[in-house]
């Protein structure tokens, strides 16, 4: 929109094609390793080239994997090479940012561990940004705990959706698939330990033991094996789908379709900040059940668009299932709720403004 706008946009990223949502895209790769990750953020040679090069008014630091560009644009900021304002949106704000830069020097001092300098160094660049973007009203309180910044310099602008995405052509996933049960239950994300996905397959196992024939649907790119062993020991592999975005070559239209072939979308995540893909369920008017941590209880409003329950519960998480699945009307009524919620408060078109607002303001 910016660039429809007439401005010059120059997306960086770490890795993949992002020229879909950017005419100008320029990708750096990244090592794996902590210590290689610790230097890049401590200096990107290409980076400071690209930085040079375009001389860029404003940057926005759009996650917190990217927390070596907003420290390396403060460093050449402070060396007066630089006069772009920055700007970060901190999408975490309970482990990211765990650690302030005094507190990891003194703990890396015993430990030598460079991951915990790691921590400290993305702190850095929140003391010296000129503007903080929070997703929700909760990261912004935190933020304001833990460092000595004023208000009005830290934002409340929340995730939002491309509505359009939603309207656009789908089709039955389920068959192309294999999934031949009467529900199916849904969930896109990575599959990492703070996923609650353990949970998850223990709650799904003791919704079919209530007599619920729905099966559960995982759609993620880094697929490991632990929990197809935990639903084959809790007896319920042959109705677990674990689909990989690569392996499957799923593309945008498939995911959206997975999304409106669903019965009900299912977040069990032990933390959060404020998911994208709940709203996406919710922009495809399905019911979402997750968990009440970070942002999620200011999008999700419990017995109206969804239902939350205690993270790693899986009674809890089981019992929030069976009550949709055993109530098509609430099903429905939840959908249609979370689809108002979206367009009244997620649109991307809303957002925008704002954030446009945002960018020309540091301007003046």
């Amino acid at each position: 929109m910016l660039e429809d706008d007439g401005q010059d946009v120059c997306s960086l990223t770490l890795s993949g094609d992002n020229s879909t949502y950017c005419r100008r895209a320029v990708s750096l790769s990244s090592g794996r390793s902590a210590l290689r990750v610790l230097l890049q953020q401590a200096y990107s040679p290409a980076l400071h080239k690209i930085l040079c090069q375009e001389m860029p008014h404003v940057i926005h630091v759009n996650s917190p994997l990217w927390s070596f560009l907003a420290l390396q644009t403060t460093v050449l900021k402070k060396l007066s090479k630089l006069s772009a304002k920055i700007v970060i949106t901190t999408h975490s704000f309970d482990t990211v940012y765990e650690m302030s830069p005094a507190d990891a020097l003194r703990e890396f001092a015993k430990t030598f561990d460079p991951k915990v300098l790691l921590c400290g160094m993305r702190c850095l660049p929140l003391e010296h940004a000129d503007k903080i973007i929070c997703l929700s009203n909760l990261e912004k309180e935190f933020v304001l705990q833990k460092f000595d910044r004023r208000s009005e310099d830290v934002v409340v602008i929340p995730n939002a959706v491309d509505l359009s995405r939603f309207r656009a052509e789908s089709y039955d996933f389920r068959p192309k698939f294999g999934i031949r049960n009467e529900f199916m239950l849904l969930y896109v994300g990575q599959i990492i330990p703070v996923k609650g996905l353990h949970c998850l397959i223990e709650a799904f196992s003791a919704v079919r033991n209530a007599g619920f024939d729905c099966a559960l649907t995982l759609i993620s790119y880094n697929i490991t094996d632990d929990l197809t062993e935990h639903a084959k020991a809790l007896g319920v592999e042959k109705s677990l789908h674990i689909i990989d975005y690569l392996r499957d070559q799923l593309t945008d239209v498939d995911l959206v379709s997975a999304y409106r072939s669903s019965d009900l979308f299912v977040l069990p995540s032990l933390r959060e900040c404020m998911p994208t893909v709940l709203l996406e369920a919710m922009a495809s008017s399905k019911p979402v059940v997750a968990t009440k941590v970070g942002g999620i209880p200011e999008i999700v409003a419990d017995g109206q668009n969804g239902a939350l329950c205690s993270p790693g519960s899986s009674r809890e998480l089981a019992d929030k299932i069976t009550y949709f699945l055993d109530s098509p009307s609430a099903m429905r009524a939840a959908g249609a709720k979370g689809r108002t919620i979206v367009e009244l408060n997620h649109d991307w078109k809303r957002i925008y403004p704002a954030l446009k607002r945002l960018y020309l303001s540091l301007l003046e």
